[in-house]
């Protein structure tokens, strides 16, 4: 989480999966986990092996799709999850749902996480002729200026 937060505690309960998911959902906004929308997916920026004309390996920074178990793993680290224990009546730590990782997949254009139009590595010019330089996301625009690069 951003500048050290504790993690929100999400009450899993029958019938609230909307309002767990809208909690899950400002949980990953609000933590550093770099999860952005792309056309509808929930995708992360990371890095891949690729070879060149000449056979050599350059390593890319390229966008990619969370897949359930690694988004199950960001849902966990955001926040911490409690259902009703009938048995001790009272609130139990639990691990969330892979079903509470499809719902949220399965909203698309219904995220409200950043929507992240497009990757630069280098500074650039925005729309409005103002030269991006501070690597970040650019609400704005939706660009991600992510200088990183890393040797191979």
């Amino acid at each position: 989480m951003k500048g050290g937060e504790e993690r929100p505690t999400i009450q899993i309960q029958v019938g609230e999966t909307e309002r767990v998911v809208d909690e899950i959902e400002a949980a990953l906004i609000a933590s550093d986990r770099g999860l952005y929308r792309r056309g509808g997916l929930i995708v992360a920026v990371g890095f891949d092996r690729m070879q060149t004309w000449d056979g050599n390996t350059v390593e890319v920074q390229i966008i990619e799709e969370r897949g359930d178990y690694a988004l199950l793993e960001d849902i966990e680290a955001v926040g911490k999850f409690v259902r009703f224990d009938g048995k001790t009546k009272r609130l139990k730590r639990c691990p969330p749902s892979v079903t509470l990782v499809h719902t949220l997949k399965q909203r698309r254009t219904r995220l409200r996480l950043p929507n992240l139009v497009g990757l630069v590595n280098c500074p650039t010019i925005k729309a409005d002729g103002e030269l991006m330089t501070d690597p970040g996301f650019d609400p704005k625009t939706g660009i991600l200026f992510d200088p990183a690069c890393r040797p191979c």
